[in-house]
């Protein structure tokens, strides 16, 4: 369904996954997203900067200003499936800034700006023809179904990507993870490695 150059491109590119991250302290902030001690599970700044800088597991933590750290994490966008062979995996739609558009305050700031970004893995932006095919082809590929009282879904998390719509009242939902799978040796392009090298150093 995806074209072949824009395969092509992840293939070669990766994705880099960006968060900006405020001190616990600031939550109720108009731009408080999400708190460093709850990202890394630790009231130590200086263990959250040793966890988020982690040449292993491509994973940049930095100062983005007075306020807010900024984390971004390298990732490959095929992986090898012990059953099903090589999947197209990956967290775009839901982790480029442009899905909160029409927020009442976000939305008026730019996606470098919001809480969750991605960029491809050189550090270009994704090109609104690029986000446009990529929807398409999601959308595409989706099928919907409803979930009653009692109802058990199990999902193959690597495989297929999951999500809901809009929906009123309350919900309870009870989530169990089963086996991980490990993920095969990879590297990301030179310019985001030789951010790794200087800035994960620096850090």
């Amino acid at each position: 369904l995806m074209s072949e150059s824009l395969l092509g491109k992840f293939r070669s590119l990766g994705v880099q996954y960006i968060r900006h991250l405020h001190d616990a302290s600031e939550e109720g902030a108009p731009d408080f997203y999400t708190s460093w001690q709850g990202a890394f599970l630790t009231e130590d700044i200086g263990e959250a900067m040793r966890k988020g800088n982690s040449p292993s597991a491509f994973s940049i933590l930095a100062r983005r200003d007075a306020r807010r750290l900024r984390q971004t994490v390298w990732c490959p966008v095929f992986h090898r499936h012990p059953e099903h062979g090589e999947l197209f995996f990956n967290s775009v739609l839901n982790r480029h800034g442009s899905w909160l558009d029409g927020h009442s305050y976000w939305g008026r700031t730019p996606n470098e700006e919001r809480p969750y970004h991605c960029v491809w893995g050189d550090g270009a932006e994704f090109s609104a023809d690029e986000l446009s095919e990529i929807r398409e082809v999601h959308q595409r590929s989706t099928i919907s179904l409803r979930l009653d009282p009692g109802d058990v879904l199990v999902v193959d998390n690597l495989r297929v990507a999951h999500g809901r719509t809009p929906y009123r009242g309350d919900r309870l939902l009870g989530l169990l993870l089963s086996d991980m799978t490990a993920r095969a040796p990879c590297q990301p392009p030179a310019a985001f490695a030789a951010r790794l090298d200087l800035e994960g150093a620096a850090a």
